[in-house]
């Protein structure tokens, strides 16, 4: 995944974007249908079923703990799948 994308976190509410908050993570929102039906059920996103599974989505790290969320073994995944 090329990081050089625009991003924008998609929980209703929030205005993080990588032009805004350029410094901020964001974290990409998986495509297993299973799981990325909980990330946005858990971001209160009423219209789960009209996303597409295909789409790029992304939560910024304002949304987690990342010291409790995430493992190390994810983190490094993040930065060396590119």
């Amino acid at each position: 995944m090329n990081s050089s994308y625009y991003k924008y976190c998609i929980v209703p509410q929030c205005k993080s974007t990588t032009i805004k908050t350029p410094n901020k993570l964001f974290i990409y929102v998986p495509n297993n249908e299973q799981i990325r039906e909980k990330w946005l059920k858990l971001a209160r996103r009423d219209d789960v079923p009209s996303l597409s599974t295909n789409s790029r989505m992304y939560f910024c790290a304002d949304h987690f703990d990342l010291k409790s969320d995430i493992s190390l073994a994810a983190i490094l995944k993040l930065f060396t799948d590119t």
